[in-house]
C-alpha cells in the first residue's frame, strides 16, 4: 500500500476499564491539542433504555417508586416534578407511589392532573393485561407504538442512535426469546444479570462516525473484532482484583457448592476439600478468562503496539535488579503453568515475555520521580 502520514482516528487507546481514568486521559489529549472520543456510558446506562426498561420493570410490579417516577417525569407522560410533589403531599401517609397515584385520582382537586393521572393507571392496566397473551418482544415494540416513545426520541438531538439502541433492545428481547425463555420477570432479571456483568459490555449505537479523526478509547471488551493501525494498551501494571476474604460457601457452575466443616466442640471451622477444589478452579477460570482478554488487546494493532505498565516499586529497586526479577520467573524463557497462574497481573506475564522477546518487543523502562 502507499504510505500516509498517521491520523488520530488510526489510534486506539485500550483498557480493561475506562470509566476511571476516561476525564483525565481526554483532558491530557485535549491539551496536546488531539481530539478524542471515549464512551463511558454502558448500554443500559443510555436515558432511552433506560426509561423502557423501568416500564417494563413497572409493568411486572407497579409498587415500585422509582421506576414508576422515572416514567412518569419522561417523554411517555410528561409529569413535572410541581406535579409529582403535589400528588405525594395529597397523600403523605402512602406507602407507595403508586398508592398515592391512585388516591389523587379519587380525591385530588386538580382535574387535569386527575385526568392524566387516569391515563396512567389504565395504561399499565392494558399493558400488564399484555403480557399474558404478547411475548416480550411484542410487548416492548407495542409500547413503542402506543406511546409514541420510538419517535418521539427520533426527534431529538442524535435521535438515530437513540432510536438505534431501542431496536437493539427489541432485538435482544428476540434473541432472549428464541433461545426458550419466557416472561417478563425472566427477561428483567436476565437484563439485570447483564448490567451486573461488566465483561458483558453490550455496546449501544455509536455517537460518531467511523470516519471522524479522533483518538478512540475505549475497553479492551469493546475492541473485539476490530483493529487499528496503532494501539496503546494501558493499565497492565495493575494487579488482577481478587479476594482476600474466605466466604462460608463458594460456588460454581458445574462443580456446585462447597462448605466449610464447622467443629462446634472446638470453636472453629475448616474449607472442606470441595471448597478448596472450587476455589482452586475459580481462581484458574478467572486467570484463564485474563489471559483471553489480553490475548485480543495484544492482537488489535495492525502495525504499532505500545504497551504501558505502571508499577509502584520498593525504594531501592534498580533496572537490574527489576530484570532479574522478571528472568526468574521463567524457565527456559517460557512460563510454567504453575508460574503463569501466579500472576498478579498483565505485568506478571507481558514484562517477562518481553525481556526474552527483544526482536518483537522494545523495553523502556522509565522511573518516575
Amino acid at each position: 500500500g502507499v504510505m500516509r502520514p498517521i491520523m488520530k482516528k488510526d489510534i486506539v487507546i485500550l483498557r480493561s476499564s475506562v470509566k476511571a481514568v476516561a476525564k483525565t486521559l481526554t483532558a491530557e489529549l485535549s491539551s496536546l491539542g488531539i481530539d478524542s472520543y471515549v464512551d463511558t456510558s454502558s448500554f443500559f446506562e443510555r436515558t432511552e433504555i433506560n426509561i423502557i426498561l423501568s416500564l417494563l420493570s413497572l409493568i411486572n410490579n407497579t409498587h415500585q417508586d422509582i421506576p414508576l417516577v422515572t416514567v412518569m417525569r419522561s417523554p411517555i407522560w410528561n409529569f413535572t416534578d410541581n406535579d409529582l410533589a403535589k400528588i405525594r403531599i395529597h397523600s403523605r401517609h402512602s406507602r407507595f407511589f403508586i398508592d398515592a397515584v391512585k388516591e389523587y385520582c379519587e380525591t385530588g382537586n386538580d382535574e387535569t392532573l386527575t385526568r392524566r393521572l387516569r391515563d396512567v393507571l389504565s395504561s399499565l392496566k392494558r399493558w400488564r393485561q399484555y403480557i399474558r397473551r404478547k411475548s416480550v418482544a411484542q410487548l416492548i415494540w407495542t409500547i413503542y407504538e402506543e406511546t409514541c416513545f420510538y419517535d418521539i426520541m427520533g426527534a431529538i438531538e442524535h435521535g438515530d442512535e437513540a432510536q438505534t439502541n431501542l431496536r437493539l433492545l427489541y432485538e435482544r428481547a428476540k434473541t432472549y426469546e428464541s433461545a426458550g425463555f419466557k416472561g417478563l420477570f425472566n427477561f428483567i432479571k436476565y437484563i439485570n444479570g447483564l448490567k451486573e456483568d461488566e465483561s458483558s459490555d453490550l455496546g449501544g449505537a455509536k455517537l460518531i462516525s467511523d470516519n471522524q479523526d479522533v483518538v478512540r478509547i475505549m475497553t479492551i471488551h469493546k475492541s473485539k473484532g476490530l483493529e487499528f493501525p496503532v494501539v496503546f494498551l494501558l493499565g497492565t501494571g495493575s494487579d488482577f482484583r481478587t479476594s482476600t476474604d474466605s466466604p462460608a460457601l463458594r460456588l460454581h457452575k458445574t462443580l456446585g457448592f462447597g462448605l466449610s466443616h464447622i467443629y462446634y466442640d472446638e470453636h472453629f471451622a475448616r474449607d472442606t476439600y470441595a471448597k478448596e477444589l472450587i476455589k482452586k478452579v475459580n481462581h484458574t477460570e478467572g486467570v484463564s478468562e485474563q489471559m483471553r482478554l489480553l490475548y485480543v488487546a495484544l492482537t488489535r494493532a495492525q502495525e504499532k503496539l505500545f504497551v504501558v505498565a505502571a508499577r509502584k516499586v520498593k525504594s531501592d529497586m534498580t533496572e537490574e535488579s527489576q530484570i532479574k526479577e522478571w528472568e526468574s520467573s521463567l524457565v527456559g524463557n517460557k512460563f510454567t503453568p504453575q508460574t503463569a497462574l501466579t500472576a498478579k497481573g498483565f505485568h506478571s506475564w507481558l514484562c517477562p515475555a518481553a525481556l526474552v522477546s527483544p526482536d518483537t518487543w522494545e523495553i523502556n523502562y522509565v522511573p518516575v520521580e
